[in-house]
């Protein structure tokens, strides 16, 4: 800005400050999310999820989060003939915070699985425990701006039977994906189902539960 049109403001009665550079960043618009399937069974199934559409300036730096969470017993999940999950009465995602562990509405505290940490890839697969689910995926921004889209979905169901290479194969599918938080979710999985049906060969899960903690503990070392 030239001094003779700061001086013309001046006159005017406007006042000009000088700043320092800075950016201007608004936060991701949020996109949508897709479950694939839409429904399954406890362990057996790997339910796909996959995040697209987002807005931002640079959309090829955002970083995505998975969550899951119970929709809670004062809701009817079922699967519609349309396809689609539909709940009685309509679903209301509750208020979330992902951002203060002393907020009594953080995500972990609301029941929250962490199906996978940020990343860069919008997908994720994940064996699930039985009960209706409802989805958050949270994007973050290379100035770490944030926004979250949600979804009603998965709904799981309890198998007739769990077997102990039921339980023991998901863990070593969480392994193979070297991600942390994608173990640490599958060994949460795995453990509550195993307590639920009371899965033979308790023994052995247990153990192949901790073989993957301590992977997760070589990974961040």
């Amino acid at each position: 800005v030239s001094s003779e049109s700061l001086q013309a403001a001046a006159a005017l009665g406007i006042s000009v400050t000088k700043s320092l550079p800075f950016i201007v960043d608004a936060g991701p618009t949020p996109g949508s999310v897709e479950i694939l399937p839409l429904q399954g069974q406890a362990l057996k199934t790997s339910f796909s999820f996959s995040t697209n559409g987002w807005v931002d300036e640079d959309v090829a730096s955002l970083q995505y989060a998975f969550f899951v969470f119970p929709v809670g017993d004062s809701y009817t999940v079922s699967l519609g003939e349309n396809g689609e999950l539909q709940s009685t009465p309509p679903f209301q995602p509750p208020t979330l915070n992902f951002d203060s562990a002393n907020n009594p509405a953080f995500w972990s505290k609301m029941d929250g699985l962490m199906l996978r940490s940020s990343a860069t890839s919008p997908t994720v697969s994940q064996r699930l425990s039985s009960k209706a689910f409802f989805t958050v995926v949270r994007a973050t921004d290379k100035l770490g701006a944030t926004a979250s889209t949600t979804i009603l979905g998965p709904l799981v169901e309890t198998p007739s039977d769990v077997s102990q290479e039921d339980l023991t194969n998901a863990l070593a599918e969480s392994q193979n994906s070297g991600d942390p938080s994608q173990i640490l979710a599958s060994v949460q999985v795995v453990m509550s189902v195993s307590g639920d049906t009371g899965s033979t060969g308790s023994g052995a899960v247990a153990n192949a539960a901790l073989d993957a903690l301590a992977g997760v503990t070589e990974i961040v070392e």
